[in-house]
């Protein structure tokens, strides 16, 4: 709503962003429903997100002056949301967040279309979740064509450059991580000595274990080069595993200190 497909296309001239006519009206379900559908995928391409333009202002520009809207003069690139009323040369300031068709009614009959008046770039960015770089990724392009559409000519080949530095953790999330993967891996260790006890298992069904022992095979004997040979296996997965987790840096599990432990474990 009040952003044409040309003033759309000369706001993205140079970007990333593919332009791509989605049908219907888009919002946060359609976008859903388009994301279910494939609609957003193509030329071996996955779209993750999607602009909603409401409003390019044309008087943004770096040497732009006042337009007259409705009989309102709204300011130009120095002073955005400030406006001047047609009663006595008032002046007030369009509030931030203020949507295209947005509108007050101040007296009976007398009616300020706030949205047409607001001077600010204003658009709905949808995205899929499941990319985090997109909410960025697409925030960026959208800066970068403020930023080309207020530098002009000579200069309209520059871009803003992100970067993604996250905080560290807490140290409550710290222990949290910890106390994941402390669980994860006992659960997976869980798995191993089950699957050597099953050819004990197995010994016993088929009468195997009878059959060496009724040879003369030694009670302490069978039993001791069971368990040799099932710690031997086990000792493979066992020294991948704190390599692993060395490797990954979980200090909680592999510092000097807890080192031991965790092998002892």
């Amino acid at each position: 709503p009040g952003v044409s497909e040309a003033q759309a296309k000369a706001f993205l001239a140079g970007s990333n962003l593919q332009m791509l006519q989605v049908p219907g009206q888009l919002n946060a379900t359609s976008f859903s429903e388009h994301l279910a559908q494939g609609h957003y995928r193509g030329t071996g391409l996955a779209r993750y997100a999607a602009l909603r333009l409401h409003n390019i202002p044309t008087w943004s520009k770096r040497d732009a002056k006042a337009e007259e809207v409705q009989g309102y003069n709204v300011s130009g690139y120095r002073t955005p949301g400030m406006v001047e009323g047609p009663i006595n040369g008032s002046k007030f300031v369009v509030p931030v967040g203020t949507l295209w068709g947005e509108e007050v009614q101040l007296l009976p009959g007398v009616t300020v279309p706030l949205g047409q008046l607001n001077n600010r770039l204003q658009a709905d960015l949808f995205w899929n979740s499941t990319a985090r770089d997109a909410l960025p990724d697409f925030y960026s392009e959208l800066l970068e064509g403020v930023l080309r559409n207020a530098l002009g000519e000579g200069l309209g080949t520059s871009e803003v450059k992100i970067g993604n530095q996250p905080f560290p953790l807490t140290a409550a999330q710290k222990d949290l991580t910890d106390t994941q993967t402390s669980l994860n891996l006992a659960l997976g260790f869980a798995f191993i000595p089950a699957s050597y006890g099953a050819f004990v298992v197995l010994e016993r069904e088929t009468g195997s274990k009878h059959l060496q022992i009724i040879s003369g095979v030694n009670f302490i004997a069978y039993w001791l080069s069971t368990w040799i040979w099932d710690i031997a296996n086990y000792l493979v997965p066992a020294a991948f595993s704190v390599l692993l987790t060395t490797i990954f840096g979980v200090e909680s599990l592999v510092n000097s200190e807890n080192l031991p432990w965790t092998a002892l474990v």
